[in-house]
This record gives C-alpha cells, structure tokens and sequence, in this order.
C-alpha cells in the first residue's frame, strides 16, 4: 500500500514538473544550469514512477494470484469431497465457471481495489491543483470528466447485463458438453457402437 501510495505521488509529480518547466522556458533570463537540473528531475521522476508502478504491479498480481490459487483448490477440495452429480445446489458447469471466470477475476482485485483507494487522492490532488494554475476556468474540464464518468456507470451496468446472460449461456453450454461427454461414456461403457 505504501508503494501504491509512492507510485501515486510520483505520477503526480509530473504535472507539477511540467508546470515549472513551463514558466522555466517562457522565463527571458534562462541558464543552463537550472535546464539541466529540470531535466535530471523529469529522469529521476520517470524513474521512480516506472520502479514503483512495476513493483506495485508485480505485488498486486502475486497477491491476486495467491487469492486465486487458494481459492480453486479450496473449491477443487471441496468438489471431490462429495459427488457433483448428486448435487442439486452446483452443476458441473456452475462449478467450472467458478473456476475458470470468478476465480480468474480475483487475480486483478488487489489492484484495481488500491486503484479506487488513491483514485480520490488522485482526483483531490488534481483539483487543487488545476485550480491553482489554471483558475476557475478548469470547471469546464472538470464537468467533462464527471460527465464521461457518469457515462462509464451507465455504459458498464449495461455491460455488466450482458456479461450476466453470457455466463448463464456458458453454462448452459457445459452442461450439454457434460451430458454429451457422459452419454458417449456410457455407449463406450456397453460397448453399444
């Protein structure tokens, strides 16, 4: 979390960097000197950001991952403790969509979960701070942004329905290949072809 903290406050760095390297190059008695030491500022900043996104990143996937493994085996030992034909409860194809797509899913929550914890940071920052350079006229950019983000609501409930009836789909698709895959069994079984 503290990395995640860092590579925020790096990524916000820039801005501010951007901002002096501004008034540096409208400046009319520039030296060459002060060039120099806002270029090594904007190197060791990139750098920073770029160590700290890859390591937070590196992190986070392994954190997923260990969530992910812990949570199939669990499931897997669970299934082979009792029989899943007999249960009324999970299909086979409920089962390996649990598997295959939840558990899957889980691998990008630690990330995208800090992701929604310094976005408020992130957005308190950037306010502030448009507000100080650019004025009061940043409003507009501000209302474009709550727009598009009210539209990315709409855009991924609507999304997200689809994504509802897919998995019910895939279901239902797994557990006509099981019961295909069970009767050719039993034909193989009698020796019926």
């Amino acid at each position: 979390m503290i990395l995640d903290f860092l590579m925020s406050t790096f990524m916000m760095l820039t801005p501010v960097l951007i901002y002096f390297i501004s008034i540096y190059l409208v400046d009319k008695t520039k030296t060459v000197g002060i060039g120099f030491f806002y270029l090594a500022i904007v190197v060791i900043v990139r750098f920073f950001r770029s160590f700290f996104d890859a390591h937070c990143g590196y992190t986070f996937l392994l954190l997923g991952s260990d969530i992910c493994n812990s949570l199939s085996l669990g499931m897997v030992n669970k299934s082979l403790s009792f029989s899943v034909l007999c249960n009324k409860k999970f299909k086979m194809g409920e089962l390996a969509g649990l598997l295959q797509v939840d558990c899957a899913r889980l691998v990008l929550f630690p990330k995208n979960f800090s992701s929604v914890i310094f976005f408020i940071y992130q957005i308190i920052f950037a306010i502030v701070f448009m507000s100080l350079v650019i004025g009061p006229s940043f409003l507009a950019g501000f209302a474009v942004t709550l727009v598009a983000g009210l539209f990315n609501v709409f855009a991924s409930r609507f999304t997200a329905r689809y994504q509802q009836n897919l998995a019910v789909e895939t279901d239902n698709r797994m557990k006509i290949s099981n019961e295909i895959f069970n009767n050719i069994k039993f034909i193989k079984v009698n020796a019926w072809e």
